[in-house]
């Protein structure tokens, strides 16, 4: 992210299997709940059916923890 111009690390928070549709893990870069700092989190899941799926969450100092942005990408059935 060009609006933060320090690397943060992120650790990670969830591994886990998606009801045996494939795997969900989540990075995190603080607490949701620490309001007054930035966090942000990265979730990746990859599933069976060989899509991707990219979630990015963060909240701002003093503002609310949410989910922002999402993308999935499908195998194609060429």
């Amino acid at each position: 992210m060009s609006e933060i111009p320090v690397v943060l690390p992120h650790t990670e928070l969830v591994n886990m299997s998606n009801s045996g549709n494939g795997t969900v893990a989540t990075f995190g870069s603080g607490p949701r709940e620490q309001s007054d700092s930035f966090r942000e989190e990265i979730t990746i899941e990859v599933n069976t059916d060989g899509s991707l799926v990219y979630s990015h969450a963060w909240g701002l100092p003093g503002g609310a923890f949410e989910d922002r942005s999402s993308c999935r990408k499908a195998p194609s059935d060429a």
